[in-house]
């Protein structure tokens, strides 16, 4: 047998449920019951208590959160309504929870438990492996490996990357030989680049060394490609469009690597035999070792340039 109750107002309604409860007792705990304003509609099979209606909500008792933490003894799984918070609470057997923080449980979950996959809390902080996220998104790994992290994947190719963080600090990690790392501007130019033998290119995306500059059509001959400061801000070395410039203290220097010096270094032991040139703000030495040098680049030389013949 099926009881349908059709919703009434208050005190006709109460009085009708209770008259049921008293001729049907034997009945209510052994069938499903219906709520509902809908005509003919019929409870589902499988629910003990189904409330429907194309009109209306179901309304939750609405406590306050001193009052629902009164509630003595409250059942695993008791909802309220909590108006101090403004959300539907939970009791889990242990405490109380906002349903604003939910699980959604992973097949690879390794103790089942749904908030250890993803749990979004009441900020709107998103926590993957994290129970209680400390950021709009925070991700715990799983394990050492990159891909315990976060992994990014191309559409097509098959070309993916890590981001990840262990002992060592933040690690970028692309997956394919060969693959490297770009900055881009919102146009799409390549700023920075690099590559996964090591070069670095600003300004270029093939830098042809371990270390490349390349200008842009924004450039003037006044404009600086390489500029290299002191601790008070003040230019010491500056590469520019056509020319170098080296700025020397008129001062003498405090330090003993004051001015500006080229050094020689023996290959063998790996250590300075001393200056080749140095300049200082009152005279300049060149000293120059007999030995002719081996390679077509060796010594130091300062060469003029057409820029039109290159």
């Amino acid at each position: 047998m099926k009881n349908i109750y059709r919703l009434l107002s208050g005190s006709t309604f109460a009085a009708i449920v209770f008259c049921c409860i008293l001729l049907h007792s034997g009945v209510t705990f052994g069938q499903n019951v219906a709520v509902t304003d809908v005509d003919g509609y019929s409870p589902h099979a499988s629910a003990i208590l189904d409330v429907n209606s194309t009109s209306r909500g179901f309304l939750l008792p609405r406590l306050t959160t001193a009052q629902m933490n009164a509630i003595s003894a409250p059942s695993v799984g008791l909802l309220v309504f909590n108006t101090t918070a403004n959300a539907v609470y939970m009791f889990n057997g242990t405490t109380w929870v906002s349903l604003l923080s939910f699980g959604v449980s992973s097949l690879t979950a390794p103790d089942g438990s749904p908030s250890n996959a993803l749990v979004v809390d009441n900020n709107g902080n998103i926590g993957i492996n994290q129970t209680v996220p400390s950021a709009l998104l925070h991700i715990k790994g799983t394990g050492s490996q990159p891909d315990n992290y976060l992994r990014l994947e191309a559409n097509t190719g098959g070309y993916y990357g890590n981001i990840f963080y262990d002992s060592q600090g933040m690690k970028f990690r692309t997956r394919n030989a060969g693959n490297g790392f770009y900055f881009q501007n919102s146009a799409g130019k390549t700023n920075f680049a690099l590559l996964d033998n090591g070069w670095i290119g600003i300004g270029s995306s093939t830098p042809q060394g371990k270390f490349e500059i390349q200008g842009d059509a924004s450039m003037n001959a006044d404009s600086a490609l390489f500029v290299v400061k002191n601790r008070n801000g003040e230019p010491v070395f500056v590469v520019y469009e056509q020319g170098v410039r080296i700025y020397i203290e008129d001062l003498p220097g405090k330090g003993g690597k004051g001015g500006f010096a080229i050094g020689g270094r023996s290959p063998s032991k790996g250590a300075l035999t001393g200056d080749i040139m140095l300049v200082t703000p009152d005279s300049v030495r060149i000293t120059l070792e007999e030995q002719i040098a081996k390679g077509g680049k060796g010594g130091f030389a300062v060469g003029t340039r057409t820029p039109t013949k290159g």
